[in-house]
């Protein structure tokens, strides 16, 4: 077989990739881009002398990242809704390079418990509850790789929850927080009254009365709870406000 220069039978992927004979251990640097086949054998002796052999190829696929974008690997940094021991992490990495394969290995999830995975937006369950530190690497090994981090908060369960009385149109309506949690205390309430897309009110007190003054109208409640550890949830509700009724006139007799 006929090899172009700097490659030959020794050095088939250029002299800058070298094969340590007794660990094993293959490393160096590729200078040009392709996949290479790397023919590499494991001989046994004994004495001396060649008892048997074994042998397998090893195939790597160079890409040249100069001529791509550097990625950049991104994670909320924090998690922390604390509804479940399951835990689904987004990856909002870019560019994900979707037109190429990386071997599979494009992505690397540790899950600060002992648990990993190689997919692209994975999920997780916690066999306890806790605070754990997420890392994603995204093209390992890679010139191009990089890495994000993620704090991740499972202390379930958290609920946000909350009952209203009924009420018309320029009545008090009272707002009252039933939340629960298991994960630890709740220490924060947060409430927002909207309007479409429009604030009307926002307070942090544990209970709120409103005067809605405009009718028939949907308004929106948004409660949101936060517990000592930093978990969040919130509960959304919509409520119909209706017009008193106006008195019928007196009927006069005939």
């Amino acid at each position: 077989m006929d090899f172009n220069s700097p490659y030959s039978v020794t050095d088939p992927a250029g002299p800058s990739l070298s094969l340590d004979p007794s660990t094993g251990l293959l490393q160096g640097s590729i200078a040009d881009t392709g996949i290479f086949d790397l023919t590499i054998s494991a001989l046994e002796y004994r004495n001396g002398a060649l008892l048997d052999s074994v042998m397998f190829d090893q195939f790597v696929q160079v890409y040249d990242c100069a001529h791509l974008s550097k990625p950049e690997a991104s994670l909320p940094p924090l998690l922390a809704n604390c509804n479940s021991f399951t835990v689904s992490f987004p990856n909002n990495s870019t560019p994900l390079y979707p037109g190429f394969n990386f071997n599979n290995t494009t992505f690397q999830w540790e899950f600060g418990d002992g648990g990993s995975s190689q997919q692209i937006d994975p999920s997780h369950t916690y066999a306890d509850t806790g605070a754990y530190q997420t890392t994603l690497i995204i093209f390992p090994g890679l010139w191009c790789a990089d890495t994000a981090y993620s704090k991740v908060l499972v202390y379930p369960f958290v609920q946000a929850s909350f009952t209203h009385n009924d009420s018309c149109l320029g009545q008090p309506v009272l707002f009252t927080s039933t939340s629960t949690s298991t994960g630890g205390p709740i220490v924060a309430t947060h409430w927002n009254i909207l309007l479409d897309s429009t604030t009307l009110d926002s307070s942090n007190n544990s209970s709120i009365t409103w005067n809605f003054n405009k009718a028939p109208q949907t308004y929106t409640v948004l409660l949101t709870v936060e517990t000592d550890k930093g978990c969040l949830n919130t509960d959304t509700q919509s409520l119909n406000i209706w017009p008193a009724p106006i008195p019928s006139p007196p009927m006069i007799p005939s």
